[in-house]
């Protein structure tokens, strides 16, 4: 925060207040994939067991080593445009930085300051102790007090070390360990550890200097900050981590002949969507603009930037040509485009038969609306409502004919914008005071109303009353209800599974959980003021329809700061998809609810990725991953897909899996000598089983680097 406070104040007059709640969801989400890759290299088999990756086992050469590669990657990838691939070596390059604290002698020596030779290798090196000079004393406590011997500690003259993990590399006689009951080596001489990850002795045997290290380790975080929006200038690191950036547009085109009037549509609310950016104070950055056009027989090329007036070309350049309309297009094209941002899919069409479509914007938590070439025009707005980064969801349900549906507008919202798609005969809408108001009839008290075929927009008049709100709907045959408000309190999610291999912790999931098995969920809020103490105290499932499915208590009942972690467990991962319900309270008791819009999926089979290697030009890697059927004995067909074509053998795959057993299968990608050095590359595993209709994905970020790149101050060199 203090960084980014330093950047935003020569633009504008920007409290503390303001900059917690105008960052906007996108910043928490790349936050996000920073600790998720930060968290990732304890638990992935390619860097867990491996010191270098943790300055463990006296490793402090090598390891420094892969700090600075971490570094330059991190500079590269960034200047290239390839955020995702810069957050996650950021998030690597924080690992390991901050496990040196916790894991040397750095701390007991002394040190008020942070090592600053780990990244500036001009600054002065301490020496580390030879493999065959002694560290440390035997300690057979959990604590242990005073075990470094003291020539690793001198004032004068201090040698590092670093505590033996485990069975590799075999600790010499003499060495300190790790240390904690997941170290086997801590029973070997000498016995003990000086790790100090955590609080608690059961894993820390220097846990009473957790604090000091935890303190360094923030400083040294702080300062890698600090050098890299020096080194990338303050647009390019603003947009590494999503600061007010407004939710990617994208437009999935068809370009066949019959589609003139829904290009020209989409053209002009782009239009209207980047004008409106132009205009708006609440954002410093444009966002991204990215157009797949799709015609028989193929799509593509995905067309990005970050440039609006650049995307207006592009939309300018499209153009109907005769053809067929080939779904299968479609679907490879949305592919293409779910796997690179993450996508809420809303649909306008005239035509009846692509009723996958409807499967799709559902489970993402979008609409389709089914409409005229004469409307196209008037339902694209709703492209428009949804594309701000301030928009959050009080609401999201379906429903056939009749049904009855409340919401919560609480203090911190401020507009409020109600959709409803299907064939509207009579709706109700009654405020918390118990005034009512008729729709669709001419505009009322409470809303007005703009309708088109298909699309029901009705925003509710200011000043908003607190309180909840009630909606009875009459349509003909099934509709889709949202209802959201313009507010900075959001929350993000995931689900995790405990892990107790190397570090006790929560191993984040990839796809869709499993149905019938416990799971944790970690919630993290966003957008609180830190002057605005609030308390959250459950999640609940809600099932298709917005009925209640379980109650998921949260282990913490107060979040004093955005991107605070709460963590709950779900007994019992649904059978049926579900969304979720945040609730809590504020300072002054009033409710809390948002809605996370997205259906989720439970599956019984599983995809876990053990490595993700960096990609070289002119050379093969491997990714290794492995398949769990949570079932019965099945058969299960196995798809992978890269969007560069790298994949050596891209063939599908037919395994059999036995009931809650495993298979470990590896995919090798060949980069060419003519990969461009940052490109980012996204690879897809599909299993589905060929019974029923049961599958899981994982989804790769790879990124293609140089063979050895280091970053030191005010210069580079490249080796190949």
């Amino acid at each position: 925060m203090e960084t980014l406070s330093r950047i935003m104040e020569p633009q504008h007059d920007v409290d503390n207040e303001e900059l917690y709640t105008g960052l906007g969801r996108g910043f928490w989400h790349a936050v996000g994939e920073v600790a998720s890759a930060n968290a990732a290299m304890d638990f992935l088999s390619s860097t867990c067991s491996d010191p270098v990756y943790h300055f463990d086992s006296e490793r402090v050469e090598g390891a420094t080593q892969m700090l600075r590669e971490f570094w330059g990657q991190t500079i590269l990838l960034t200047q290239a445009k390839e955020y995702q691939g810069a957050r996650r070596t950021l998030g690597q390059l924080f690992h390991s930085l901050q496990d040196f604290y916790s894991h040397s002698n750095w701390v007991e020596m002394g040190q008020q300051s942070v090592y600053l030779h780990l990244l500036h290798p001009e600054e002065p090196p301490v020496p580390v102790a030879s493999v065959d000079t002694p560290t440390c004393a035997d300690c057979y406590r959990f604590s242990c007090y005073s075990n470094l011997l003291e020539e690793m500690i001198s004032k004068t003259e201090p040698l590092l070390t670093t505590g033996y993990f485990s069975t590799y590399p075999i600790k010499p006689p003499g060495k300190c360990s790790h240390g904690g009951i997941l170290d086997s080596s801590r029973h070997q001489g000498a016995e003990g550890g000086i790790n100090k990850d955590s609080t608690s002795p059961l894993f820390s045997p220097h846990h009473y200097l957790h604090k000091e290290a935890a303190h360094l380790a923030t400083t040294a975080t702080l300062r890698v900050l600090q050098d890299l929006r020096d080194e990338v200038g303050n647009k390019s690191f603003l947009r590494l981590f999503s600061v007010q950036q407004p939710p990617a547009l994208v437009f999935v085109m068809d370009t066949t002949g019959s589609m003139f009037e829904e290009i020209t549509a989409a053209r002009l609310r782009a239009l209207s969507i980047i004008q409106a950016r132009e205009k708006s104070q609440r954002t410093s950055l444009p966002g991204t603009f990215i157009l797949v056009p799709f015609h028989d027989p193929g799509f593509g090329p995905v067309m990005e930037t970050d440039d609006p007036h650049q995307f207006m070309q592009y939309m300018e350049d499209l153009t109907a040509l005769g053809g067929g309309d080939e779904p299968e297009m479609c679907l490879s094209a949305l592919q293409t485009i779910i796997c690179r941002v993450q996508s809420r899919l809303s649909y306008w069409r005239s035509k009846q038969r692509f009723s996958l479509y409807s499967s799709l914007s559902t489970l993402s938590g979008g609409m389709t609306i089914f409409t005229t070439k004469k409307d196209i025009r008037s339902v694209s707005a709703i492209v428009e409502d949804t594309t701000i980064s301030s928009k959050v969801t009080l609401l999201h349900t379906e429903g056939e004919s009749d049904s009855s549906n409340s919401f919560r507008v609480d203090k911190a919202v401020t507009k409020v914008m109600l959709h409803i798609t299907g064939q509207l005969e009579h709706c109700e809408l009654v405020s918390p005071s118990g005034i009512k108001q008729s729709l669709p009839s001419a505009d009322g008290p409470l809303a007005m109303l703009d309708s088109s075929k298909g699309l029901y927009r009705i925003s509710l008049r200011p000043p908003l009353e607190i309180g909840i709100w009630q909606l009875t709907v009459k349509t003909t045959g099934p509709m889709t209800f949202n209802v959201l408000g313009d507010s900075s309190l959001d929350f993000l999610y995931y689900f995790a599974s405990e892990a107790n291999e190397t570090h006790p912790g929560l191993r984040k999931m990839k796809g869709s959980p499993i149905a019938g098995v416990p799971v944790f969920l970690v919630v993290a809020v966003t957008g609180l003021s830190p002057n605005e103490e609030a308390s959250f105290s459950h999640v609940t499932l809600l099932g298709p329809n917005g009925e209640s499915l379980q109650k998921v208590l949260l282990n913490s009942s107060s979040s004093h700061w955005s991107g605070e972690e709460l963590v709950g467990c779900i007994d019992s991962v649904p059978s049926v998809p579900f969304s979720m319900r945040l609730s809590g309270k504020d300072r002054r008791g009033n409710l809390l609810e948002r809605v996370s819009t997205e259906m989720i999926r439970p599956t019984h089979v599983q995809i876990q990725v053990h490595s993700a290697p960096q990609l070289l030009p002119g050379h093969s890697s491997t990714v290794l991953f492995e398949i769990l059927n949570h079932g019965p004995n099945r058969y299960f067909s196995l798809s992978t897909k890269d969007d560069h074509g790298y994949i050596s053998h891209p063939d599908q795959q037919r395994l059999f899996i036995s009931a809650m057993d495993s298979v470990k299968r590896e995919v090798e990608l060949r980069t060419p000598y003519t990969a461009q050095i940052g490109t980012a590359i996204t690879l897809t595993l599909t299993v589905q089983a060929e019974d029923i209709p049961e599958s899981n994905y994982a989804v790769v970020h790879l990124t293609v680097i140089p063979e050895v790149i280091l970053y030191f101050s005010n210069f580079s060199i490249q080796l190949t």
